[in-house]
């Protein structure tokens, strides 16, 4: 699935940018991913101390930048 070829990529992303770097996950896969692998990828990022910059289509006027929430 596709959720499961971005957690391989992530492996690889997270070993090429070290601890505290950035990885960007482009807005068609993010949109594209259910919550368990969004939740999935979350965990990784966080256990291995990098950020992830990505974007989701929203109704906002404006551009908001907010730091993605686990689903309940």
């Amino acid at each position: 699935s596709a959720g499961e070829r971005w957690r391989m990529a992530m492996d690889i992303a997270i070993a090429a940018v070290g601890d505290k770097g950035l990885i960007v996950i482009p807005q068609e896969a993010w949109e594209g991913l259910d919550a368990d692998n969004r939740s999935a990828i979350h965990q990784q990022a966080k256990v291995a101390g990098v950020t992830v910059l990505t974007a989701e289509c929203s109704d906002d006027e404006t551009v908001t930048a907010t730091q993605y929430e686990l689903a309940a």
